[in-house]
């Protein structure tokens, strides 16, 4: 039952049946009344007067009317220029508090027709993860699981940049400068060696073009070339190098993933795609929807588009990202998706719109969606990882749950062990990095991700630890465990901080469909940490287990049970684990 949706259905009928006008739901838009506003929800109808030509906002009396004759969810309204605000009857509430409170799948919608893939992480071979690869992997894994809660089958995909010309930068330093050591010998994670060899590749390039009278002579950017051209030749030990170093970042990998919790239905890697996008395109040259220039460099004119000419293949006839791009858009294609989501930083917007183009002008067919998402910044800037100053993710979940340890040593928490430290830390990071919408930048503080009293993971997870406290008393001080029979709503005159509550809950079934339309995370964030705040207000104000009225502490320690299962639903879906004692 979604109270949002049930309001709009019956507005959009009113409209129908009191002046024979179809309404699309996009005109009517729901929210929660502010605290100036009296009522529970305004239903906000300007847009309505003007399609219908309404000469004033008479009308929204009578759809009020309407709706509070024919159905049993209204106890009154009141209009406000083009605003009508209603108060939602008790007895309403009650009846669906009650069908919702032991629906393990409260929330969740049944199963739909479809399948949508979702493309995340996409992480390159030559360095370890990054703070940025967490907030991609982190919004492309709590993305699958909205969609798959909205009912939809989903394949997650990773995209394994495992070739080209920024790989072959840490293959030649380390061939220049390696002296065939491996990370075993100087005992040093996997991703992380092979990184330090990006970084020096980058410093000694500087520092010859610094000394360059003539910027094509470059040595080392000349032996690099040479490197890509030997590679997709299939030079022996080049291939031989690229194996062994790929090995090694992927065993660096599966670690890190490991720690974050996160996993993949398909892995594609773009050595195995490359050649596909250059037979596509080397077929659309044929065909004449691409040219070659002088220099036998392959291109397509976008002009049309508004965009320029684009460059698919390089005149040495090796391959760019936008390559196995096409290759892989070709491949998706067969799965017949309703839709193909990319995770991917806004620095690309303007690439997926060439990719776009590009794939219509192949005629490949393509339902791609670029759930585009903002940088994360640190306080003292942008991260560069050529010039090594970013935040490796081990190193920032390593620090974050040392500091969830500090806490509990400082405040002598004996009960608090080493797996729920780590739930708290991970769960700070991911929630920090989740519950900021997308579109937005983040500067990525630290000790703003696990303060207790913000909106952050570790408020949320406190507030379900007490929940959960409170309801392992239950039975010890004679309560029923949150039976639905064990108190009568009918006999309970429910508060208005209970009351906020239970349309809290209420709400959780859109506020998944909203993630879910908007693309967003950030909604869901947002939602969990306000029913926890809602739930502690209650806690503070009143007494759950009282033992002289019975009747209204079993009610009260089913609500708290139903908010515990709201956030516990809530942040499995972000992927965040929940302790029960803190």
């Amino acid at each position: 039952m979604n109270i949002i949706n049930l309001l709009l259905q019956y507005s959009i009928e009113a409209i129908k049946k009191l002046y024979d006008i179809d309404i699309d739901k996009k005109h009517i838009l729901i929210e929660k009344s502010n605290k100036i506003i009296e009522g529970d929800y305004s239903i906000t109808l300007f847009k309505v007067k003007q399609i219908c030509k309404f000469k004033n906002f008479d009308f929204i009396d009578f759809i009020g009317s309407y709706i509070k004759q024919k159905y049993d969810i209204i106890d009154k309204f009141y209009s406000i220029k083009g605003f009508l605000n209603i108060h939602l009857k008790n007895t309403f509430l009650k009846k669906y508090f009650l069908l919702s409170l032991y629906n393990d799948k409260y929330g969740y919608k049944n199963k739909k027709e479809g399948t949508i893939m979702i493309e995340y992480l996409s992480p390159n071979t030559n360095k370890p993860l990054h703070l940025g690869h967490l907030r991609n992997a982190f919004i492309g894994d709590a993305m699958a699981n909205i969609i798959s809660a909205n009912g939809y089958k989903v394949l997650k995909v990773n995209l394994i940049n495992d070739r080209g010309i920024h790989i072959c930068k840490s293959m030649l330093a380390w061939i220049k400068f390696g002296n065939k050591l491996t990370p075993k010998d100087v005992n040093m994670k996997e991703d992380h060696f092979v990184g330090k060899y990006y970084v020096l590749y980058e410093e000694n390039y500087k520092k010859q073009l610094n000394s360059a009278i003539d910027k094509n002579s470059i040595s080392i950017e000349n032996e690099l070339k040479e490197m890509l051209i030997k590679w997709e030749k299939k030079d022996k030990y080049v291939h031989y190098v690229w194996n062994l170093m790929n090995s090694w970042v992927y065993k660096g990998f599966k670690e890190t993933y490991s720690k974050i919790g996160i996993n993949f239905d398909i892995e594609y890697f773009e050595s195995k795609l490359y050649e596909q996008g250059k037979d596509i395109i080397l077929n659309a040259l044929e065909k004449k929807i691409v040219f070659s220039k002088n220099d036998q460099s392959i291109w397509i004119d976008l002009t049309k588009y508004h965009l320029n000419e684009k460059l698919l293949l390089r005149s040495d006839g090796t391959s760019l990202y936008i390559t196995q791009d096409i290759g892989l858009a070709y491949i998706k294609s067969k799965y017949n998706l309703l839709n193909s989501i990319y995770v991917v930083g806004n620095e690309q917007d303007h690439y997926f719109k060439i990719l776009k183009n590009i794939l219509k002008e192949f005629k490949i067919k393509n339902n791609i969606y670029h759930l585009s998402y903002g940088m994360v910044y640190l306080p003292d800037g942008k991260m560069k990882s050529r010039e090594g100053n970013v935040i490796d993710a081990d190193y920032i979940i390593d620090l974050i749950i040392k500091k969830v340890h500090e806490y509990v040593f400082i405040n002598k928490k004996s009960d608090i062990n080493d797996d729920t430290c780590f739930k708290i830390g991970i769960g700070s990071i991911k929630y920090y990095l989740l519950h900021i919408d997308p579109k937005k930048n983040i500067i990525f503080k630290i000790n703003s991700s696990i303060d207790l009293y913000g909106n952050t993971s570790v408020f949320i997870q406190y507030t379900y630890a007490r929940i959960m406290s409170i309801l392992s008393n239950v039975s010890k001080l004679g309560f029923s465990a949150y039976n639905i029979n064990s108190f009568n709503l009918n006999q309970i005159s429910i508060n208005s901080i209970e009351k906020n509550i239970i349309i809290q809950i209420l709400e959780f079934q859109f506020i998944i469909e909203q993630s879910f339309t908007k693309y967003s995370p950030a909604i869901l964030c947002n939602y969990l940490c306000d029913i926890s705040r809602k739930y502690n207000h209650f806690y503070s104000m009143y007494t759950i287990l009282d033992t002289k009225n019975k009747n209204i502490s079993n009610f009260r320690i089913s609500l708290s049970f139903a908010v515990s299962k709201n956030i516990l639903n809530g942040m499995s879906i972000l992927g965040i684990e929940m302790p029960n004692k803190m």
